[in-house]
């Protein structure tokens, strides 16, 4: 079980990252990974979820650092952890609040990689490519 330091820590990334992908994800008008429809809501999401995790992690967090020492790698293991945990989530919550939300363009050309998410979620583009695997 991790310390309350580490899980805090943990905690930070997660926050800060899903923030960075909202921001990201809007400036690169990817709309399958965007909560909102609207790119201001967008923005303000992202940088609300980011200054609140900051602000909760310098301001709440029991930061003692008298027993809480993490080592460099272990601190980069858990930036990993968080970071991925933030993509998986944002990944989950974009498709479930596009699942019908994002407009496909009729010449939309799907299979451009990081590309297909600017017209699809991440599971509506997961599922058109396996189904057209299986017609080929």
């Amino acid at each position: 079980m991790p310390d309350s330091f580490t899980l805090s820590y943990l905690l930070l990334i997660f926050g800060s990252a899903l923030g960075v992908y909202q921001i990201a994800a809007t400036r690169g008008k990817f709309k399958g990974l965007c909560f909102f429809k609207k790119p201001i809501l967008n923005y303000i999401c992202g940088f609300l979820i980011l200054m609140l995790t900051l602000s909760w992690f310098f301001s709440m967090a029991d930061l003692k650092m008298r027993h809480a020492e993490m080592e460099g790698p272990q601190q980069f293991g858990f930036f990993l952890l968080g970071s991925f945990c933030a993509l998986l989530v944002n990944f989950f919550l974009s498709s479930l609040i596009n699942f019908r939300g994002v407009n496909h363009s009729k010449g939309t050309i799907i299979g451009q990689g990081i590309e297909d998410l600017k017209e699809r979620t991440v599971f509506q583009a997961i599922a058109y490519r396996l189904r057209n695997r299986r017609q080929k």
